[in-house]
């Protein structure tokens, strides 16, 4: 996540994320709590 704060701050010159990176890092954090907690 740090790291595409990053990136996306030095691409555009302000702490943004684009729709589709914000949702990838929105399924990997899902896809963790998934795996924590096997629902």
């Amino acid at each position: 996540m740090n790291m595409n704060c990053k990136k996306v701050e030095k691409d555009n010159g302000v702490p943004a994320f684009s729709v589709g990176e914000f949702n990838a890092v929105v399924e990997e954090y899902l896809k963790k709590l998934r795996k924590l907690n096997k629902v």
